[in-house]
């Protein structure tokens, strides 16, 4: 019985072991996946006018983005605005002196970001092309309307002449070199006319995983017309048009040796709209033809697979960048009637992406400070919530100077 008892230990012994070795070995054999975090953020700092707590914002931003850490941070709508703030020095006494601060935006943000992404970039079109303008404006102050051909040319021709900027910056952990920027030759609104949207450009080279081409990107906005039910179909075709720029900017700068990430506010949903159920079409058949083109014109993956949305069937709400049921901020912004959607999108080359994982980020709100009312309100960062995507490479995939 205890030879018999030996016999049955060693056995089992014996089999655990193999066991235990073929699980290491299917660990090992596993291949590793690279990976770089990447953040898109529509900030939503513009100058007064709109009730959206700008300065606060400006100082809770930089400190929530260093804390989700992220490799490459994207923002869009750091519009180069000034803006006078009288600001108390302490919140808890009421008698006290008081100081005027002045912020430009874009120079805020590098400012107070330097430390954590020491290398950005910003295209100040506004130094560039317009140096004796008055930067500060009430973005209330709307373009007239056009009313015959040549107010329309005049109308036109500022979006060559921006005041507010590009909006748009890169930061970095890494350097950045050959920094270009590319703008839309037409778009949807006169708001945009006092800015110059289009897609910015860097390069950069993380150790260990070779040579990146970063895209940051803000497309016109769709308005929702209420009656219809339904996106006005003039933006879509102008939006189209920017996509066309888009992808020509990235077939243009593409090289074999180099992944593509762009980070963009596309302003579209990747579905159609239902007027009829009054919500997005949520099947393969009614996917929106602006995100398809982009997706397929640069052969890029996204974030979120709206096949696993189908497949899964998540609610929007889950996803969703843009929600004009639990923002505040978008609310009461120019676009409030707008449905909640997902807007903002990562995107990486499909050649050398494995998979891509996000999560929305800055849904939660903050005190904000600065505001004229005894108790301070709560709001969220942005009327858009962020992106934070990991994107996981293909191993054995060439860049300029590495293998993944």
């Amino acid at each position: 019985m205890t030879l018999f008892r030996t016999v049955f230990m060693v056995i089992l012994v014996t089999i655990s072991l193999t066991n235990c070795q073929q699980r290491h070995s299917e660990i090992q054999s596993t291949p590793k996946h690279p990976n770089i975090s990447v953040l898109s953020f529509n900030t939503y700092l513009l100058a007064k006018g709109l009730n959206n707590y700008p300065v606060a914002r400006l100082d809770l931003i930089p400190e929530n983005v260093i804390k989700v850490n992220a490799d490459i941070v994207l923002l869009q709508e750091v519009w180069h605005t000034k803006f006078k703030a009288v600001v108390a020095q302490d919140d808890t006494k009421k008698d006290q002196e008081e100081e005027t601060v002045e912020y430009y935006f874009p120079l805020r943000l590098i400012e107070q970001l330097s430390k954590h992404y020491p290398y950005h970039a910003y295209h100040d079109t506004v130094s560039e092309e317009a140096p004796t303008q008055n930067i500060s404006i009430n973005f209330n102050d709307k373009v007239e309307n056009p009313v015959d051909q040549t107010a329309k040319n005049e109308a036109q021709n500022k979006v060559t002449n921006p005041n507010i900027g590009t909006g748009l910056v890169i930061f970095s952990k890494t350097p950045l070199k050959n920094i270009s920027f590319r703008h839309w030759n037409q778009v949807v609104d006169d708001n945009e006319l006092v800015s110059k949207k289009g897609v910015l450009y860097a390069e950069t080279e993380i150790p260990s995983l070779g040579n990146f081409q970063i895209f940051n990107s803000h497309t016109s906005p769709k308005t929702f017309d209420i009656a219809s039910r339904n996106y006005k179909a003039e933006h879509i075709q102008i939006k189209n048009e920017q996509i066309n720029t888009l992808i020509e900017f990235m077939n243009q700068k593409r090289n074999n040796q180099q992944c593509q990430i762009l980070g963009i506010d596309l302003n579209s949903h990747f579905f159609d709209y239902n007027p009829k159920e009054d919500r997005f079409f949520q099947q393969q058949d009614f996917i929106a033809p602006i995100y398809q083109k982009l997706v397929e014109g640069s052969n890029l993956d996204a974030d979120t697979d709206p096949s696993k949305v189908i497949q899964n069937n998540v609610p929007t709400e889950d996803y969703a960048t843009w929600n004009n049921q639990n923002n505040l901020l978008v609310q009461r912004g120019l676009y409030g009637t707008n449905p909640t959607s997902k807007l903002d999108f990562v995107f990486s080359s499909k050649s050398c992406t494995h998979a891509i994982n996000s999560q929305l980020v800055f849904q939660e709100k903050f005190k904000m400070h600065y505001s004229s009312s005894t108790e301070k309100p709560l709001r969220p960062l942005s009327d858009h919530y962020g992106v934070l995507a990991k994107i996981f490479f293909k191993p054995n995939t060439k860049t300029t100077s590495t293998v993944f």
